[in-house]
């Protein structure tokens, strides 16, 4: 997966991240930290409101970039550490925002770097989180 570039989205439904690498099938990865880098946060605009118009679960938001490290999860190192800011997105409870943002509200459409923890004991559906340089 190393020098691959993928599309990867949190999976509500299996809480996993859910990962592509281009022009292969889905993997379901648990207990994984990816490191991309040249990454881009896309949010479907036609998705986001057919979420909040009708309510249901849709993959609309992914993270696109380039995986430069695969680790195993061990602890999440990045909450909490003033070097990394975590980056969401969530139509249910902020449908003013088409888009991924940190957790002040700033908007984030792209980053150099950015870091996917994903594990089973999260307390999040997906079981996944995003991290950018702070």
């Amino acid at each position: 997966m190393i020098g691959q570039q993928i599309s990867a989205h949190g999976n509500l439904n299996k809480g996993c991240l859910s990962v592509v690498p281009k022009g292969e099938k889905t993997q379901q990865l648990t207990n994984t930290v990816l490191t991309l880098v040249d990454c881009k946060f896309v949010v479907s605009a036609a998705t986001h409101k057919r979420i909040v118009a009708k309510g249901h679960r849709e993959v609309g938001a992914r993270l696109r970039g380039e995986v430069v490290d695969v680790g195993h999860y061990v602890v999440d190192s990045f909450a909490n550490n003033s070097r990394f800011v975590e980056v969401t997105y969530n139509p249910k409870t902020h449908s003013e925002r088409p888009y991924f943002y940190t957790r002040d509200g700033r908007r984030i459409d792209s980053a150099c770097r950015a870091y996917v923890v994903t594990c089973e004991t999260m307390n999040t559906k997906a079981k996944t989180r995003a991290y950018i340089d702070a």
